[in-house]
């Protein structure tokens, strides 16, 4: 970062000025606009940078809110690029500010946007602190797609595990249906089976096979609880 020059410091402290001075909401939001750019690039600053963003923020939403209809959205880009003017833990933050912004102006449409991408903050942050098995579960609920890849990679992994044990060993004992002549194919295709009860014919036979079972099964429907309890909470919070 570099080091703000005495004409800079000087067109910042006017600029400061006039904000502290200026009673017009419009004016106050270009001022603000212009102190962040000026102090952004300066790491001696950096403390004042999540006041001025917020206060730009909120100057942005009820500037956005008294323009005519037809002119009245929230840009994204705008405050992404502003939120990305922060360390990642104060980017979270201040997202967490804006949310609340919007929901106290009834802005609750454009909300998602800004919840997905904080999403994904804290998921780099987690991924930084190395608390990678809270970055794996935040990763893996992130989205309806997420999940579903998650939950068809634990299939598989379980699928070859199992598939293992039946092959090398002789204390795990299933009764499973002839889905496949494909052995790999048969277990995916009986795990999915036992899971949701499909066909109900699909029984563990030992205490080896009742706990793999069932570990299969507290595995696949965490993530799903979790899932959906994590989306329920979010239409929750929008009441």
């Amino acid at each position: 970062m570099s080091s703000i020059s005495d004409n800079e410091q000087s067109l910042l402290d006017e600029f400061i000025n006039d904000f502290d001075s200026n009673n017009n909401k419009e004016k106050k939001f270009e001022l603000i606009n212009l102190i962040i750019q000026l102090k952004k690039d300066n790491e001696h600053f950096s403390d004042d940078l999540y006041k001025h963003i917020k206060d730009w923020m909120s100057f942005y939403v009820e500037i956005t809110l008294d323009k005519k209809y037809g002119y009245d959205e929230i840009i994204p880009n705008k405050v992404i690029e502003m939120v990305n003017c922060l360390k990642t833990a104060e980017q979270i933050s201040i997202l967490n500010f804006f949310i609340r912004l919007l929901k106290k102006n009834l802005l609750n449409d454009e909300i998602d946007y800004y919840e997905n991408h904080r999403n994904i903050l804290e998921m780099k942050l987690e991924y930084e602190n190395h608390y990678y098995h809270k970055w794996l579960m935040k990763k893996s609920i992130l989205n309806l797609n997420n999940l579903f890849t998650t939950l068809l990679y634990i299939l598989l992994l379980l699928t070859g595990l199992l598939h293992f044990l039946l092959t090398r060993f002789d204390f795990i004992k299933i009764t499973t249906v002839n889905y496949s002549s494909n052995h790999c194919l048969n277990i995916f295709i009986n795990i999915i089976d036992y899971i949701f009860e499909l066909s109900g014919d699909v029984k563990p036979q030992d205490i080896a096979s009742v706990s793999f079972f069932l570990f299969v099964k507290f595995i696949f429907f965490i993530f799903i609880a979790y899932f959906l309890v994590n989306k329920i909470t979010k239409k929750l919070d929008r009441l």
